[in-house]
């Protein structure tokens, strides 16, 4: 399992004890430091804090992360995505707009719950925007 917020407090979420849990964050880095002025920035102790933490510049760390994990748990968009196209589970803890995104492959709900998408849809989606690229390209 994966816990990534960056941008919130992290919720209490119920597991089974058996499950391993893995934090990631993407803040910048201005939030992993306490940066004050004259001063050598300091280590925020939230993001080191936990055991099995990652904080990394190599977005490939990241997506080897969320291809492994039974599911994502975040407030962070690209995270849930990221879960979501590489066929595991995902819930989504924010109110941003871009949550609409969701809607057009069947995940609506996954600011309400843990959610996983059909990908024989995605397939079909995927089709339909290749068939309408080609139609542009073959009529400009």
């Amino acid at each position: 399992m994966v816990f990534n917020f960056d941008t919130r407090q992290e919720p209490k979420i119920k597991l089974p004890k058996d499950k391993n849990v893995i934090r990631t964050f993407h803040a910048p880095y201005r939030l992993f430091y306490n940066i004050i002025p004259g001063q050598p920035p300091k280590h925020k102790t939230v993001y080191t804090s936990y055991q099995n933490t990652l904080i990394s510049d190599i977005p490939e760390d990241y997506l080897n992360i969320y291809a492994n994990a039974d599911a994502v748990y975040s407030d962070r968009i690209h995270a849930c995505i990221a879960s979501l196209g590489f066929g595991n589970y995902a819930r989504l803890y924010s109110s941003t707009p871009r949550y609409n995104l969701f809607e057009k492959v069947g995940a609506e709900g996954i600011r309400k719950k843990i959610v996983k998408i059909d990908h024989s849809k995605i397939k079909t989606l995927k089709k339909e925007q290749i068939n309408f690229l080609k139609f542009l390209i073959k009529n400009v």
